[in-house]
């Protein structure tokens, strides 16, 4: 017996090792499935010094940044200063989702496709991608501006309610800002007029034919058709169209009117 229990003293420790051996080593395991989940990237591109906005009504952000870059080009002799904010309605629902595929179709394409020009040191086609936010309870409106190295410029608008997800119609977002929507038409009359006769201060006389036809064209909107959008200061945008004096048009946000207090 005596010399048996040197025997059992030794298998003891024995298994006691490799059970502690064992408990080191599963420390270290990691499920296949785990460490695929951990090393994969996320589709979006990374947010680089951007802040989600925040909408009192829900508490949280709904506007978030899934693409930025800003810099100058060539950096070497720096021709222009470019910049692309890309955002993402962080929301569920039909209208939602089909905005957010048409500002990646739209946007993010553009900025990536102008990004990997200047990487060959060709000249980029859009210089700027930014976006603004509205805000009227739970009702956003999210506008995109676009400048080209042309010096044109695009827009979009996409008015929406932050709880449903659903699309906001225009007589709500004029009804924000205190107005009556019957009298929308009137004041998108006297915007485009305004706008016109800024531009085209002194072109009467120095070309009368084409300044007329371009303010008989510009008159002659469909007020239907115009893009309303809540500005970050409270008050009522617009997209009209301008016909320039060339016989082109474009589209020039205006302030139809200020929120009322």
């Amino acid at each position: 017996m005596k010399r048996l229990l040197p025997l059992l003293l030794a298998l003891t420790l024995c298994l006691a090792g490799c059970q502690l051996r064992n408990r080191q080593n599963s420390s270290l395991f990691i499920p296949t499935g785990e460490s695929q989940t951990a090393q994969t990237e996320p589709t979006a591109a990374p947010v680089q010094d951007g802040a989600d906005l925040a909408l009192p009504a829900q508490g949280g952000g709904i506007i978030k940044e899934i693409y930025k870059a800003s810099g100058t080009w060539p950096k070497d002799h720096p021709e222009l200063d470019y910049l692309y904010r890309i955002p993402f309605i962080d929301l569920q629902g039909a209208y939602v989702d089909g905005c957010n595929q048409e500002i990646d179709r739209r946007y993010r394409a553009a900025a990536r496709e102008a990004m990997d020009a200047m990487d060959r040191y060709e000249t980029p086609h859009s210089v700027t991608i930014d976006y603004t936010v509205g805000l009227f309870g739970t009702v956003v409106s999210l506008e995109i501006d676009q400048t080209f190295s042309d010096g044109q410029t695009a827009f979009g608008v996409y008015n929406f309610d932050a709880k449903t997800g659903d699309a906001v119609e225009r007589d709500r977002l004029v009804s924000c800002v205190g107005l009556d929507p019957q009298t929308l038409p009137e004041l998108l009359s006297q915007a485009v007029e305004t706008e016109f006769l800024r531009r085209y201060a002194g072109q009467q006389t120095l070309t009368p034919v084409a300044y007329a036809d371009a303010l008989e064209k510009t008159r002659s909107f469909d007020p239907d058709a115009i893009a309303v959008y809540l500005r970050p200061d409270g008050s009522l945008g617009a997209l009209v169209p301008i016909w320039d004096l060339s016989g082109g048009q474009s589209l020039t946000p205006v302030v139809l009117a200020a929120e009322t207090p």
